[in-house]
């Protein structure tokens, strides 16, 4: 199987477009997406996984993890993975709703696994972010934090998940809740 390695700046403008256009782009069986800001080593041995017809994605474990097994996950890192391009394809890839980040890979993931495949982590695979990861961004920004809920409610909004219902008892959540549903009904026609 062919693998083909593309960087693309997680602070580029049109970032998911770009991400996006790349997959569709390649000849490749086997895309590996990274941010820019990711360094990764061995991973040249998650081509073997993909014997499995049923593999989506290998996702790599943090560098600080001691694990060494390999294990089904639910949802492969967006910045740090290797995808089998044909099931991209077949499940639409990014769904652009999601712009301009967050969720993006939590959503393409449920849908690869709603579709019958499966993603890996292989903890013999190590990653490391060399500089603010997401979780660090969102503490501080606060325009970061509304695209994050907002997202959160969107991807709750989009695969019917009940803990939705859960949230319209807090009216704090509501504009969120309301962003969500908006923005799922315009970029899907509805």
């Amino acid at each position: 199987m062919k693998l083909e390695i593309f960087t693309i700046g997680n602070q580029e403008k049109d970032f998911l477009r770009k991400r996006q256009a790349t997959m569709e782009q390649s000849k490749a069986d086997l895309v590996m997406l990274l941010n820019t800001d990711i360094v990764v080593s061995g991973f040249e041995q998650a081509i073997a996984h993909f014997k499995d017809p049923k593999l989506f994605a290998v996702t790599f474990s943090p560098q600080s993890s001691n694990t060494k097994e390999v294990k089904r996950v639910e949802c492969a890192n967006g910045g740090s993975s290797i995808y089998k391009r044909d099931i991209w394809n077949k499940i639409g890839g990014i769904d652009f709703a999601f712009e301009p980040y967050w969720f993006d890979d939590v959503d393409y993931s449920k849908r690869a696994y709603n579709a019958g495949y499966h993603i890996l982590e292989d903890g013999n695979i190590k990653v490391k972010q060399v500089s603010q990861m997401g979780t660090e961004i969102i503490k501080k920004d606060l325009n970061g934090r509304l695209i994050y809920w907002r997202n959160f409610f969107l991807y709750l909004e989009k695969h019917r998940i009940p803990m939705a219902k859960r949230h319209l008892l807090i009216p704090v959540f509501w504009p969120f809740i309301i962003w969500a549903h908006i923005r799922y009904n315009k970029f899907h026609g509805k």
